[in-house]
């Protein structure tokens, strides 16, 4: 009988120590383990793989018959949820390693953008002393944001910004009816409360995965509803967002300014005019990463690992119907 077999994969970024492959080894004895295999040792063993940490080359996924678990090392799932679905395999993301450093990066835009630190630094870059230029500061106490994504990221960010006296409502696919929310949150609604809650928003927190439903959520229906004074933040993924329509609000003051970690597509293109626009934080898809990435990762893989092999329920399941 072949050995059953677990593929660790894209471990260079998120190592397998000896003390993790010990852990692996004690949790699940039956297995073989595969550390960064190459592609013929892979193409050897697709029949015998169950479980995956990363991922696999398309010709090895296609082979991989018994291949019943795949745990991502990174939370968004739209590029795995139509192989899950058509497979029935059981597939977990990395949902909560991100929510301190997402949300501490989401809170340096905001407060780059209160402080003018954007044009601070221009003025640094051409060794300009102007004291009396920053007429755009203001404070975040005070003011309201929209936080539309209310999972462990949005969770954090409403944490740190209430904190800071930031009023903060929440947009949630099963809000309740009546918008009761329970603190950090004021109000949590749904989706089809978005334009009503816009035009008082003073910051658009953009926090979803990507799936049908959010793919071109916000476009310039939505930015026509907000203030000329709004600032956009995205941190979920690009097409969350049309972009070109965000750029005329950018261009054309429908809108403050907006800080952006993703987008459509990615890289985005040196042509951008994102790149150039001074009301505009661009950083390059790196909200997420922190030290402690792998060891979040790990521990999140061996609590699975070790309810795989007891039968039990996985943490962190992304719902395949739903996308996320």
């Amino acid at each position: 009988m072949t050995k059953k077999t677990i593929v660790l994969r894209g471990s260079q970024l998120h190592p397998v120590t000896d003390e993790r492959n010990s852990a692996i080894a004690e949790l699940a004895p039956e297995y073989s383990i595969l550390i960064e295999p190459d592609d013929d040792v892979l193409a050897d063993a697709a029949e015998s793989i169950e479980i995956v940490f990363g991922s696999l080359p398309g010709p090895v996924q296609d082979r991989a018959t018994a291949l019943k678990w795949v745990q991502l090392q990174g939370a968004g799932a739209d590029r795995y949820i139509s192989f899950a679905r058509e497979r029935g395999i059981t597939v977990t993301n990395a949902s909560g390693v991100h929510a301190e450093p997402i949300s501490e990066h989401l809170l340096a835009m905001l407060l780059a953008f209160a402080r003018e630190l954007p044009l601070a630094f221009r003025h640094q870059s051409s060794h300009s002393w102007k004291y009396d230029r920053h007429p755009e500061v203001f404070e975040l106490s005070g003011k309201r944001a929209l936080v539309v994504g209310t999972g462990a990221i949005g969770d954090a960010f409403a944490r740190k910004a209430a904190a800071l006296g930031v009023e903060i409502v929440g947009v949630r696919r099963n809000a309740p009816g009546d918008g009761r929310a329970a603190a950090p949150y004021t109000k949590m609604v749904g989706p089809a409360a978005l334009h009503d809650e816009l035009p008082d928003a003073d910051f658009l927190v953009i926090t979803l995965p990507l799936t049908d439903e959010t793919r071109g959520m916000f476009g310039a229906a939505e930015f026509a509803h907000m203030k000329k004074t709004a600032y956009v933040f995205n941190i979920g993924r690009g097409p969350i967002i049309d972009q070109d329509a965000m750029i005329d609000a950018l261009r054309s003051g429908r809108i403050a300014g907006a800080g952006l970690d993703v987008f459509d597509p990615e890289p985005l293109p040196e042509d951008s005019p994102l790149w150039e626009m001074e009301n505009v934080i661009v950083t390059t898809h790196y909200a997420g990463l922190t030290p402690r990435y792998a060891e979040r990762l790990w521990q999140i893989f061996l609590e699975n690992l070790g309810r795989y092999v007891a039968g039990e329920s996985l943490e962190n399941v992304v719902d395949v119907t739903l996308g996320y």
